[in-house]
């Protein structure tokens, strides 16, 4: 039922290749000019592969396929933490857009086909993109590799039909809605095309590729339906999915619009095959590039901060080993990676008198109304900068039962909405990690 693309030119495989590793090195050296990535997304997966390395499973509920490949890439490199996450992150986007030109792709590459994906790999709306959509970009790839590869022809299409769909389902399952319902539906339609130009005189054709798609569809339907019914995604699993689906389309959708419009100029445009043009998208590419370089960081010095402070009172005795934190996942993937120290991100009802929680936005004025708030005969809280604090659980405790609604008691309940409850979508990614052995 798959697109089978007739009447093309044979790939030139050596140098799909080897444009493929030229592109993941140049990327990898952009990278790591550019220094340590500063986002949340990354340090959620840098601290799950320094816990499969160290302690073999992961730290949170993730989907399980992308911490697989990025720790077997580790242990076969045997790179440090960082390089080796480098390096994949190049890889998978250097796969992906040269997949995207080859799902485009009629006829034969010259030169410039390489260059334009190298000149969109360097614009600003794709260099950073792994860092954040890593997962969905992976999840992409496996999808591309059936429509550029795969042909329904016997049994061992049918593997791979089943064996890909499951690994894109636990790569990202939200993109996984998105890109294989397009597949589905773009396939489906090129299928009833062809049944439809061929001839029937003695029986009246049955429309397989129709019924397929429209069982296809109703499933999806049913399964959104329960997935917002039964709150799989948690409490608003409706903003969940529509502010999801709407992510990835505002973020991958350019890509694809500008690969095909490059594609399709230069399939017409001869003259845009020329070795002046050449020039022009190389010299494109580093302008781009410096721009790129030049492009501010997060600011989360903060986060180095909290660290410090906090290993200096894990290191004084101010807390000790048996007492657990508690906190947001920005704070606690930071902490894990750079520090090895484990901070709790969810079920915070199971917080013990003895515990601390950190409590980001409390101010000069928080800090004073809580020395007055109750007498203790232990300290109830330590600053880690100018605006967090670490609240011990007695004093949160107290603060709740509050009749009145206080500035404080709003920023605590603020704080506690940040933390991530467990949701059914979560046990699920949990339950997939055991067949990959993390």
């Amino acid at each position: 039922m798959l697109l089978y693309k007739e009447n093309e030119p044979p790939i030139n495989y050596m140098g799909f290749f080897l444009s493929l590793v030229i592109l993941s090195i140049s990327l990898f050296l952009f990278y790591s000019f550019k220094g340590e990535p500063k986002n949340q997304d990354s340090f959620l997966r840098l601290s799950n592969l320094k816990s499969l390395s160290e302690s073999g499973h992961l730290r949170t509920y993730s989907e399980p396929f992308l911490p697989f490949l990025t720790y077997t890439w580790k242990k076969i490199s045997t790179l440090s933490y960082l390089n080796a996450y480098q390096t994949f992150i190049s890889f998978l986007l250097s796969l992906f857009l040269h997949l995207i030109m080859l799902s485009f792709r009629k006829s034969e590459w010259r030169l410039n086909h390489y260059f334009l994906v190298y000149l969109v790999a360097f614009a600003p709306f794709t260099i950073y993109l792994p860092f954040e959509y890593l997962e969905e970009i992976l999840c992409l790839i496996i999808i591309l590799l059936l429509q550029v590869d795969f042909k329904m022809e016997n049994f061992g299409d049918l593997v791979k039909l089943v064996l890909l769909t499951f690994l894109a389902f636990v790569s990202h399952l939200m993109m996984f809605i998105l890109g294989y319902t397009l597949f589905v539906i773009l396939n489906s339609t090129v299928f009833m095309n062809k049944q439809k130009a061929k001839p029937t005189v003695f029986y009246k054709k049955k429309n397989v590729a129709g019924q397929l798609l429209l069982i296809y569809l109703i499933t999806l339907l049913v399964f959104l339906i329960i997935s917002i019914g039964f709150k799989f995604f948690g409490a608003d699993s409706f903003h969940f999915i529509v502010n999801s689906l709407w992510n990835t389309l505002y973020r991958f959708f350019p890509i694809f619009v500008v690969l095909k419009i490059l594609e399709y100029l230069l399939r017409k445009e001869k003259e845009l095959n020329t070795l002046g043009t050449t020039a022009i998208v190389f010299l494109l590419i580093v302008v781009s590039g410096y721009f790129m370089y030049n492009a501010k960081n997060d600011d989360i010095d903060y986060l180095e901060k909290q660290k410090n402070e906090l290993i200096s009172l894990r290191t004084r005795g101010k807390i000790l080993s048996n007492q657990a934190i508690y906190g947001y996942p920005l704070i606690s993937d930071y902490m894990y990676y750079y520090a090895g120290e484990n901070v709790l991100t969810a079920e915070v009802s199971k917080m013990k008198r003895d515990d601390f929680l950190i409590a980001r936005g409390m101010v000069v004025s928080d800090k004073q109304i809580l020395e007055k708030s109750m007498r203790s005969t232990k300290p109830l809280f330590y600053p880690l900068d100018k605006d967090t604090l670490l609240i011990g659980k007695e004093l949160i405790d107290y603060i709740m039962l509050e009749k009145s609604n206080t500035e404080t008691k709003t920023k605590l309940f603020e704080t506690l909405a940040k933390i991530p409850s467990i949701t059914p979508y979560n046990r699920m990614n949990r339950s997939f990690s055991v067949l990959f052995g993390l």
